[in-house]
């Protein structure tokens, strides 16, 4: 309880004024004691001491409201104290309540500036939430014509401390903002790198123009040395946050000139100092700004890895980690963060965790199966109980895929918990968690089908593919083919998708040609009257021009001594073809033209390592085929072909050629003997 009242002067007993000569020199006293309080609740006792906020000038009444904000939380005691400074603030601003020590002349912006600031951090108290918004309405109204005018005695302390008080309230109060944007011009001489970097979060964050963000980041160039490293760091940071989304060319000319000018102080003498303890935030910004200038990436893994991975938390080994993918830098960097992670995943938080799989898979880390494997076994019981959102798991199933490895459990988990939430996702990434759980092999089971199916029937309500990227439709009708779900509908809708965008790859025309073979070979049968002719030509173009070169790519030693022992066992008598095409897009390694026999020469590339199986009764071996090598075994079987398989890495264990011959021998025994 306080001894003090809080009167309006409105009723009718105004507070008492301090009848003395000595007021000014009171009130100098005052502050003194208020700002060398030792906590907020001394600060209180001073207050109460001197007859309560009633009793106290305006410029003590902003000083004290300022050092009770500073503090990430307030005791209880102190809060009715800060309500009170609060409302006599008010209604001092407002002319309701009496000064003590009367102005001479306009509320100095430097006060107002302090007060919007101390209300901007009092929001975060929910007790005092309503008169702390009250307070910034009311400054965002006094400021506004005072700013437009380009007050004199304006510093640029003042504008940055009241930006950052209207966007952390998010009061778009748009006279304010529009006179703060022209009013930049003005004061850039008198901005500190602090305020500079305070400005420029703050219109970021209140979504204004690039109009009046450029300035900012003109002087921010211009002022590129005199940053500390925390400011730089921060100031990085708002403009990734800015324009991470926007595309490189068509981000204002200086946000480039601002990377580079950050980028160079990175590299310079002093670099370290920079990066020390936030080497994960800054490489984060220059990844998400597009930077491609390896050398910068070169010298931040530089510091890390001097300070050493394991010093990291998760959250930055997560962020250095998806920086280097983004970036396409340092592989051994990303086997070192990926190694410290191990043992961590149980610690990651859920995005983090996401984005350090997809950075793994992006990357194509060496050994990484020991990570997936953890990071299946942690994740796979999280799902069902809405843990991860339907993006990160979309993501997660996405780089498991990349990786060539499936664990099963998990696959099904995430396909049961997305199938009733698809519409959280983006097309993108519809599209590529359809294409993991294909691509991988997942799709022996009925969460995985009953997922696809959910999928195929969005894609049959017209224009469902409307605003679809081509990649993203191509990627899923031939998902959707390899999980033996096909539609005419849903084709002629993705071929005017693709069509449509103007820009189509043949790897996305390809792609939808092998859909189409799937709906004729083991669909209800396309008619090629369903289609326009020449996009079917262009398409079995791009198939077949793209089969040719993927299998001259993939053309192996192994390949050519398989063909030359086979020709011994079968004789010179029968023709042995070698990348034998079949429908101008299904490529054989090895036929045998008069036994209708097709032998596949299976590298790694052919095979997902199974991490888990959905069975513990299933005892089959850990390396099965992926689904495109599936795909491919089904639709040459429907065409008459006897598919068989020489594993690489069990050809290439057989060093005498008798072995060989053999092995092949008992390859085709099924075939002779049904002969």
């Amino acid at each position: 309880c306080h001894a003090w009242g809080f009167r309006h002067a409105s009723s009718g007993a105004p507070p008492r004024r301090l009848a003395t000569e000595n007021g000014a020199a009171l009130q100098v006293a005052i502050n003194r004691e208020l700002l060398s309080s030792r906590d907020t609740l001394a600060l209180c006792k001073t207050v109460d001491r001197h007859g309560g906020p009633g009793n106290l000038s305006l410029f003590n009444v902003v000083s004290g409201l300022h050092w009770l904000a500073k503090p990430s939380h307030i005791e209880l005691e102190a809060i009715e104290t800060a309500r009170q400074l609060l409302l006599t603030l008010i209604g001092r601003l407002e002319g309701s309540i009496e000064e003590p020590e009367p102005l001479r002349g306009q509320v100095p912006l430097g006060w107002l500036s302090r007060g919007a600031w101390a209300a901007a951090r009092l929001l975060s108290q929910q007790p005092l939430e309503a008169e702390a918004r009250r307070l910034l309405l009311l400054v965002a109204v006094l400021v506004a014509d005072r700013i437009e005018g380009a007050d004199k005695r304006m510093l640029g302390r003042d504008i940055s401390n009241l930006l950052w008080a209207f966007a952390t309230a998010e009061v778009r109060h748009l006279p304010i903002l529009d006179a703060s944007s022209s009013t930049l011009g003005y004061l850039a001489p008198k901005l500190a790198p602090q305020d500079v970097t305070n400005i420029a979060w703050a219109m970021s964050r209140l979504d204004m123009a690039d109009e009046a963000i450029a300035p900012v980041i003109d002087v921010a160039v211009s002022m590129v040395n005199r940053f500390e490293p925390a400011g730089l760091n921060a100031m990085l940071a708002t403009i990734a946050h800015r324009y991470r989304e926007v595309p490189s060319e068509k981000r204002p000319a200086n946000v480039r000139n601002f990377l580079d000018a950050a980028a160079g102080r990175v590299a310079s003498p002093e670099g370290a100092d920079c990066a020390r303890n936030r080497v994960a935030k800054l490489s984060w910004a220059f990844a998400a700004l597009s930077h491609n200038t390896q050398g910068t990436f070169r010298k931040l893994v530089s510091f890390a890895s001097s300070e050493g991975w394991a010093t990291m938390l998760p959250r930055d080994l997560s962020a250095m980690a998806w920086s280097l993918a983004t970036a396409g830098a340092e592989l051994e960097a990303m086997e070192a963060i990926m190694v410290t992670s191990l043992p961590l995943v149980r610690h990651f938080d859920t995005q983090g965790i996401a984005n350090l799989c997809w950075a793994v898979g992006h990357a194509r880390v060496h050994g990484a199966f020991p990570f997936f494997t953890s990071v299946g076994n942690f994740v796979a019981p999280e799902v069902q109980k809405g843990t991860y959102t339907s993006r990160q798991l979309a993501n997660m199933v996405w780089a498991f895929a990349t990786a060539m490895c499936l664990d099963e459990v998990l696959a099904d988990e995430v396909a049961k918990f997305v199938a009733a939430r698809n519409s959280e996702l983006r097309p993108m990434e519809a599209s590529s968690l359809i294409w993991a759980l294909a691509s991988s092999g997942a799709g022996g089971s009925d969460a995985v089908r009953a997922y696809a199916e959910t999928l195929l029937r969005q894609f049959c309500v017209p224009g469902a593919l409307r605003g679809w990227e081509p990649q993203s439709v191509a990627n899923a009708l031939w998902s959707l083919a390899i999980l033996k779900l096909h539609s005419l509908v849903v084709l002629k809708s993705g071929a005017a998708a693709i069509a449509a965008a103007g820009d189509t790859l043949s790897m996305h025309q390809a792609q939808w040609h092998l859909a189409w073979l799937g709906l004729r070979l083991e669909g209800s049968g396309a008619e090629q009257s369903s289609f326009d002719a020449a996009w079917l030509a262009s398409c079995a173009a791009a198939a077949e021009e793209r089969t040719t070169q993927h299998g001259l790519n993939l053309s192996s030693h192994c390949h050519d001594t398989v063909g030359l022992e086979l020709q011994h066992v079968v004789g010179t008598g029968e023709v042995v073809k070698h990348e034998h095409m079949v429908h101008g897009c299904l490529m054989i390694d090895i036929a045998l033209m008069d036994r209708g026999i097709a032998i596949e020469v299976d590298g790694p590339a052919h095979f997902v390592r199974l991490l888990r199986r959905r069975s513990s009764n299933n005892t089959q071996c850990d390396m099965v085929h992926c689904g495109s090598s599936q795909y491919k075994r089904r639709l040459l079987a429907l065409s008459g072909w006897d598919v068989r398989s020489v594993q690489r890495d069990e050809w290439l264990r057989l060093a005498r050629t008798a072995d060989r011959r053999d092995c092949l021998r008992r390859l085709l025994a099924p075939s002779v003997q049904k002969k």
